[in-house]
């Protein structure tokens, strides 16, 4: 991330056993006890060929002390829980 804006990778395991994955531009946004992380722009990944069936995604992040994250997946209207993790040499909590 460069401040409040970043690329985002997300993969999926359907029920099925298949992998989607889709990149998306996203924008964090400050809420009361809470951030709002929003893709847009999905892609495939590693690519700038827009992926047209796959929806952006909308993640909700609460930070429970300083190295306690909780992250949701909200695109759906319902929240599940999600893994995050930072690709690269720095973790998440250093941004």
């Amino acid at each position: 991330m460069d401040g409040n804006f970043g690329t985002l990778i997300v993969n999926v395991r359907l029920p099925n056993g298949r992998l989607i994955s889709a990149q998306q531009e996203m924008t964090l946004i400050s809420q009361r006890d809470k951030y709002i992380l929003r893709g847009f722009s999905p892609t495939y990944p590693g690519s700038t060929i827009p992926n047209r069936d796959y929806r952006p995604d909308t993640f909700e992040i609460r930070q429970y002390g300083y190295n306690s994250l909780s992250v949701k997946n909200c695109s759906s209207g319902d929240c599940y829980p999600v893994d995050m993790s930072r690709i690269g040499s720095n973790s998440y909590r250093d941004r």
